[in-house]
C-alpha cells in the first residue's frame, strides 16, 4: 500500500508540473508541442496515476459508488481532463485555452483538496 500510495503521489505532482508546462507551451503555440516527450510521456505517467489510485481502492476494498468524497475526487477528475483538452489543444482561442487552464488547475486544487480531507466539499471541514 506505501509504494502504492508513493507512485501516485509522485505521478500527481509529475503530471501536474507536465500539464502547468504543455500548457504554457500551448499559450505560446510552441512547436517544442510536438516532441515525443511532451505527446507520448504524458500517457505514461497518466495511466500509471489512473492505475495506482485503482490499485489503492482494490487494495483498501473501497467503493466509489458508497464513498462521497471519492465520486467528488472522480467526477472533478472528468472535469480536470475535460478542461485540460480545452485548455492544451491549439486549434482553439486562446482566450478559451487560458480560461480553461486556469480552470483545470483549479479542478487539480480541490481533487488535491478532497484527497488530503476525505471530505466532499474540503473547506467546510
Amino acid at each position: 500500500m506505501t509504494l502504492l500510495l508513493l507512485i501516485h503521489k509522485g505521478c500527481v505532482i509529475i503530471t501536474s508540473t507536465g500539464f502547468v508546462i504543455r500548457w504554457a507551451l500551448s499559450l505560446r503555440d510552441s512547436e517544442l508541442l510536438s516532441c515525443p516527450l511532451f505527446r507520448i510521456l504524458p500517457h505514461w505517467i497518466d495511466a500509471t496515476l489512473f492505475f495506482s489510485g485503482l490499485g489503492m481502492l482494490w487494495v483498501l476494498s473501497i467503493n466509489p459508488q458508497t464513498t462521497p468524497w471519492l465520486m467528488a475526487k472522480f467526477l472533478a477528475l472528468l472535469g480536470y481532463i475535460l478542461l485540460g483538452h480545452l485548455a492544451l489543444k491549439p486549434r482553439y482561442p486562446y482566450r478559451l485555452r487560458l480560461s480553461a487552464g486556469v480552470a483545470a488547475l483549479a479542478s487539480l486544487v480541490y481533487i488535491v483538496a478532497v484527497a488530503i480531507t476525505r471530505q466532499a466539499l474540503p473547506w467546510q471541514i
